[in-house]
């Protein structure tokens, strides 16, 4: 099923503007000063449809969306 969320990602992902030179490595999370930041999009861009859990680094910053987003679907954050 095709969300309004779904089409909200969908359209991000097309007007975001892409640099070459600063390509995210596939499978990382975005840094921010030199932490990992997590927000929603990034979360379902990488879960499995059957996770109940994601590993994160131990100094990572959680987008309070994220959390939320976390929580309603019940998922375990797992701080490494």
């Amino acid at each position: 099923m095709f969300t309004q969320d779904d089409l909200i990602d969908l359209l991000m992902s097309h007007l975001a503007p892409r640099k070459a030179a600063q390509a995210p490595r596939k499978g990382a999370f975005p840094e921010a000063r030199g932490r990992t930041f997590v927000t929603e999009y990034e979360i379902k861009k990488r879960l499995t449809g059957g996770a109940r859990s994601l590993t994160l680094p131990k100094d990572a910053i959680v987008s309070p969306l994220a959390v939320d987003w976390l929580i309603l679907n019940s998922i375990e954050i797992i701080r490494e």
